[in-house]
């Protein structure tokens, strides 16, 4: 008699008593691989929120450089673009979205009845994704690497500072406390710190060593045209290209073994890319996107078959996976990323109340003709005071670990950013709302691992992560005093806005326009900008038609394909 098949997804969920004292303490290796997940939850997050930092809106635009790309914008434009970000109706789409495709998947593991084929198939269908995301997090690893062995300044034991100057191949001693160029070192002959700076090497390996500084540490463009349309140009460093060749490697072996360790560098990879690049929009998009989340998590693990059943027969880089000799530990992917996003704003709202607090107000004075006709014509004029709104230049603490090392003189100078060179030391800015979500999420883990390791129940992360990093980022507005802030806060691009002149009350307020007033000042700055870009269009036209280059000419471009770097005599200034 035949016996039934058992499915290899679980039906129903099996109570299991608490464990007792004697049970606890042999559970030290279940706690091992608990407290290895938690450090790399964090230590991924942690990563990603300070790749995802860019210039905040209340920070003016750094000094752009004088290169120019093939049509004419200046070659770091690209790194003044947001991400993309969610909307409140994601609040609602995301576990509508997410619930189809868990029971979808569920299903059809027990229509197959072996995961092995649909394991293989999701396996090859991300790795495309894979690919991407390790490469872009090994470049990054590459790269912070390289920042330690090529500082762009260091200091030795006595307290000097020297700096790199790339232009003539050569370090200059920075005089401090002002900075003033104290001339040239000629003792200091490569481009390393410390005393490898004093090898004796010759002239030719000497310009061999700063060309491959220049090589590795300077963006690379590259610009793409096809038939005269379909125009591309993307700036990239030598060190994403050789993450991304890594990338295959490490996504190869994967798909070859299956290696759990391979998979969760993947996982990891994935999570470090979404950081980066997914932006919950403000706290209150946020907000609602993860009590959405929230309950979703709830429902499927709680009242349902499905996370666990899909959780537990798919091998695929969509969890990280920590194993023992006896046990073993899931996290998803979704445990990370989802806190990971809010907790990367509110990295960045610290970053945009640090530039906030730096803005000053400076006094103008505008006049403005009043013309009564009647009997007599009288002229009157008023002069009012307003004050202009000056934003502070924006420094780029990404890629500064390695300078910042070189330039301190004790770990507790490091740690507080307290750094001898002035670039390091404004790039440094107080973190309390980043702080408190860290904690919130720690605290929230650590309670997830403890009601898992006391029912022996798979337990829902979300459930205790999202009251955790949301609730820990609003205590700190209410402790500061800081919600309005928090809920003004946006980055859809609105408060990117140019230096502005404001009328003030007597408090130092700013005092509102009108609706009105507002309706007509933009129409006017529409009709302005309408003939800007006209004119912008017709001089286009002309030097389209002076470079024989015009729609009526005699050829035009069918393909242009090129990568170049920057001369080190054309280097902008620090």
């Amino acid at each position: 008699m035949a016996e039934e098949i058992p499915s290899p997804v679980p039906n129903e969920h099996t109570v299991v008593p608490p464990l007792t004292t004697w049970q606890l303490l042999e559970s030290m290796d279940f706690m091992a691989i608990e407290i290895q997940m938690v450090v790399s939850a964090l230590f991924i997050i942690y990563v990603g929120a300070h790749a995802s930092l860019r210039r905040p809106p209340s920070a003016a635009p750094p000094a752009k450089s004088n290169r120019k790309t093939k049509d004419g914008k200046p070659a770091d434009e690209h790194k003044e673009k947001f991400a993309p970000g969610f909307e409140a109706s994601d609040a609602i789409v995301f576990p509508l979205m997410a619930a189809t495709v868990l029971v979808g998947l569920y299903y059809l593991i027990k229509w197959l009845q072996d995961p092995a084929i649909l394991n293989r198939i999701l396996r090859w269908y991300m790795s495309s994704t894979g690919v991407f995301s390790t490469g872009l997090f090994l470049g990054s690893v590459i790269q912070l690497a390289l920042g330690f062995v090529f500082p762009d300044a260091w200091m030795d034991r006595k307290g000097r500072m020297f700096k790199v100057d790339p232009r003539s191949r050569t370090q200059r001693l920075v005089e401090k406390p002002r900075g003033q160029d104290g001339g040239i070192d000629a003792r200091k002959r490569t481009p390393f710190p410390g005393v490898v700076s004093e090898l004796g090497v010759s002239s030719r390996t000497r310009n061999f060593l700063f060309k491959l500084r220049h090589l590795l540490v300077e963006d690379w463009n590259l610009e793409f045209a096809m038939l005269g349309s379909l125009k591309e140009n993307v700036s990239f460093n030598i060190t994403t290209l050789i993450g991304c060749l890594l990338g295959i490697v490490v996504q190869g072996a994967y798909l070859y073994t299956s290696n759990t360790m391979l998979a969760n560098i993947i996982g990891l990879a994935v999570c470090y890319t979404a950081c980066q690049f997914m932006s919950v929009t403000s706290f209150s998009i946020g907000s609602l996107v993860l009590v959405g989340l929230f309950f979703y998590d709830i429902i499927m693990v709680f009242y349902t078959p499905f996370m666990v059943g899909v959780a537990t027969q798919l091998d695929v880089p969509i969890k990280l996976t920590y194993t023992t000799a006896k046990r073993a530990s899931i996290l998803g992917l979704g445990d990370i990323v989802v806190p990971g996003i809010f907790i990367c704003l509110a990295l960045r709202f610290d970053l945009w109340k640090h530039y906030q607090r730096k803005m000053t107000r400076e006094k103008t004075l505008t006049n403005s003709n009043n013309t009564t006709i009647d009997t007599t014509t009288t002229t009157t004029t008023t002069t009012t005071t307003a004050y202009r709104d000056i934003k502070a230049p924006f420094v780029d603490p990404r890629g500064q670990w390695g300078t910042a090392f070189w330039t301190t003189a004790s770990w507790r100078d490091l740690l507080s950013g307290k750094s001898a060179l002035k670039s390091v030391a404004d790039a440094s800015f107080p973190k309390p709302y980043f702080r408190a979500t860290i904690l919130g999420y720690l605290l929230g883990m650590v309670a997830t691992v403890s009601v898992l390791l006391v029912f022996r129940h798979g337990q829902p992360a979300l459930l205790y992560l999202v009251p955790g990093v949301v609730g820990s980022a609003y205590i700190t507005g209410l402790w500061r005093g800081e919600v309005h802030d928090m809920w003004t806060y946006t980055e859809d691009g609105s408060l990117d806005v140019e230096d502005v002149v404001v009328e003030v009350d007597g408090n130092g307020n700013v005092i509102t326009k009108p609706k009105e007033e507002d309706k007509k000042t933009q129409g006017k700055d529409d009709k302005e900008a309408d003939g800007a870009a006209e004119k912008t269009f017709k001089h286009s036209e002309e030097k389209t038609k002076k470079d024989g280059g015009s729609n009526e000419g005699e050829a035009y471009e069918v393909l242009h394909f090129s990568i170049t770097i920057p001369k080190e005599d054309g280097l902008k200034e620090d």
